[in-house]
């Protein structure tokens, strides 16, 4: 898809609405997934440049395959800012950054000595109400100009225009393993490693009844029943 051009104006504005203080709170671990992280509202997601004006991509790649959109991509904070997060696949881990001892000449906790990565806890990655466009990419094809093919500009406009799927639990993780990709779509559709039923009971590990018998209509009071004779020669 390409890197495209990268537009200071439009990023300096977006800055300019952040809070001053999302990096210390982070690394303090006093900054939770949801909270805001604009001092103002969110700048208007278009720029003029040259007589030229047009949109903000509006997405972000993330863990090495999907591709994620949304208002509160910007206005609220995900755990995947954290740049001590590294999620790539189905697995995350957590960086530990180690330090040489302060000295006469170097402050503590300014020159790092060695890192350290191990699994990350339980959590969440991305929060409720992101939308995912991944499958809007499709397979990767030069001639129809899908997958890695398709052309930012392209997916930008279908994400902007309302596309993608809502993620009503966002995106999840226990002891550093996403959850079957940890997606849960609105819709009622469960993306997992089994059956996949957009309505009807979901079993993991087992028997799927997508269609059941109901007995919608029952006998009430005195009945006959009729019993089938039995053929010659039995009881």
């Amino acid at each position: 898809m390409g890197a495209g051009r990268h537009n200071i104006a439009g990023g300096g504005r977006r800055a300019t609405a952040r809070r001053t203080d999302i990096a210390s709170r982070v690394k303090s671990g006093n900054f939770s997934a949801g909270q805001t992280m604009n001092a103002t509202s969110l700048p208007t997601p278009t720029s003029t440049i040259a007589g030229q004006t047009f949109n903000w991509s509006r997405m972000v790649f993330v863990g090495g395959r999907h591709i994620v959109t949304g208002d509160l991509l910007f206005t609220k904070f995900q755990p995947i800012y954290d740049p001590r997060l590294n999620w790539v696949g189905s697995t995350a881990m957590r960086i530990t950054v180690n330090y040489w001892p302060s000295s006469a000449t170097v402050a503590a906790l300014t020159v790092p000595s060695s890192f350290s990565e191990s699994m990350t806890g339980s959590g969440a990655l991305l929060t409720s109400g992101v939308r995912l466009g991944t499958a809007l990419v499709g397979t990767s094809s030069k001639l129809g100009k899908t997958g890695v093919f398709l052309p930012t500009a392209t997916l930008s406009q279908w994400l902007i225009s309302g596309s993608g799927q809502a993620l009503s639990s966002g995106i999840v993780l226990s002891e550093g393993v996403v959850l079957s990709e940890g997606i849960v779509l609105s819709e009622g559709v469960v993306l997992s490693e089994g059956v996949v039923l957009s309505e009807g009971v979901v079993l993991s590990e087992g028997v799927v009844l997508s269609e059941g018998v109901v007995l919608s209509e029952s006998t009430s009071g005195n009945t006959k029943a009729t019993v089938p004779l039995a053929p010659t020669g039995e009881p």
